[in-house]
């Protein structure tokens, strides 16, 4: 496997010279738990995370590879050639006296423990493997879109970062997600560091019918809860838009919104490319704390006039200019120390939420 998790294989001859060098998986990220070679030469990858069964083909002085089973992405269970095949993330490859790919399947009926299931009738024709010759078995299943939708949360919320962002948008996958996850980070990258994204449209994408025709708005619910940012459309043929502008981390609005964060991460190196220059240049007397003070509060007014869009405003909605201290770090002497205290930094909030209230004249 390589660092984008894409899988290759390599032959040697017996003095340990390559013989030859190919990679075994589709175009995107691969992964494998069975490799096998039949009589004529033919290599066969059961490729895991496609869910497919691949065969790598000698063709003169070159190698071809071809997909004989299943269909990447579609993960499933059927009997069938070609991609009327479906797998449940494959492993443990075997190939007969003819060529063709084994393998042995069957129904978990009953979870037992966390050692022991009970598979349902027929089960295997024979034990499989012992102590003394252990063998893998892959155990997967089918999730309800409910379970999934949790699953997916679940996935989020262990991340709980506010700099990372877990993109969804389609089921089955359309278009490799790591695309539009770069497509979402292009997007904020292009506006200012306070502009919200939520419900911003992303151009260049197909029909993302994963999330619109598959989940229902409870389940998509249940994955932002987690801190899944959702790319989506309301219906088919509509345009494809951000969700929701959500982090990993929903400890509360300042790391949760990417706008906010984003925005809190501008200001500080706002201020480090401003104050770098003082840096080694000054001795820390009264002279020098006044200038930090003038200059401190001259920056805060210039983030709190200067407008960047009219959907985004200003970078700062207001600050506690009689906290603002700046000292002589007493341990560290040749450190001065700024600090906004008091009631903090207030930074500008996205509008999720109009409510308007009528009342009807009697």
């Amino acid at each position: 496997m390589d660092f984008w998790d894409r899988l290759y294989l390599c032959k040697y001859n017996s003095n340990g010279d390559v013989l030859w060098f190919r990679q075994a998986g589709g175009a995107g990220a691969d992964d494998t738990e069975g490799v096998a070679v039949d009589a004529a030469g033919n290599v066969y990858v059961a490729d895991q995370r496609n869910s497919t069964i691949r065969k790598i083909i000698p063709t003169g002085s070159d190698w071809n590879t071809v997909t004989i089973g299943g269909l990447a992405g579609n993960p499933g269970n059927a009997d069938g050639t070609n991609v009327v095949a479906a797998f449940g993330f494959p492993s443990g490859l075997a190939v007969d006296a003819f060529g063709n790919p084994t393998y042995q399947t069957a129904t978990v009926s009953l979870v037992l423990d966390e050692e022991n299931v009970l598979l349902a009738a027929p089960g295997f024709a024979a034990a499989i493997g012992s102590s003394a010759v252990p063998v893998q078995i892959q155990i997967s299943r089918t999730f309800s879109k409910t379970e999934l939708a949790a699953e997916i949360a679940a996935l989020s919320s262990a991340f709980a970062q506010s700099r990372v962002y877990n993109v969804i948008s389609d089921f089955p996958a359309t278009v490799a997600p790591h695309f539009v996850a770069a497509a979402v980070a292009g997007l904020a990258s292009s506006v200012a560091p306070h502009q919200p994204i939520t419900n911003y449209s992303l151009v260049g994408f197909a029909d993302q019918k994963g999330t619109y025709n598959k989940f229902t708005n409870t389940q998509l619910n249940t994955m932002a809860a987690g801190g899944t940012l959702i790319v989506t459309r309301a219906a088919s043929g509509g345009e494809t838009y951000i969700r929701h502008q959500i982090s990993t981390d929903n400890t509360d609005d300042n790391t949760s919104e990417m706008s906010i964060r984003r925005n809190a991460d501008s200001i500080q190196k706002f201020f480090r490319d401003d104050l770098v220059k003082f840096v080694g240049k000054y001795n820390i007397v009264d002279n020098f704390i006044h200038l930090l003070d003038v200059q401190v509060r001259q920056k805060f007014t210039y983030l709190m006039t200067s407008t960047a869009t009219p959907t985004a405003g200003p970078q700062v909605t207001s600050w506690d200019e009689k906290a603002l201290s700046i000292t002589q770090n007493p341990l560290l002497r040749t450190e001065v120390d700024i600090e906004v205290g008091g009631t903090g930094v207030g930074l500008p909030m996205p509008a999720n939420r109009i409510k308007m209230k009528i009342h009807i004249a009697a």
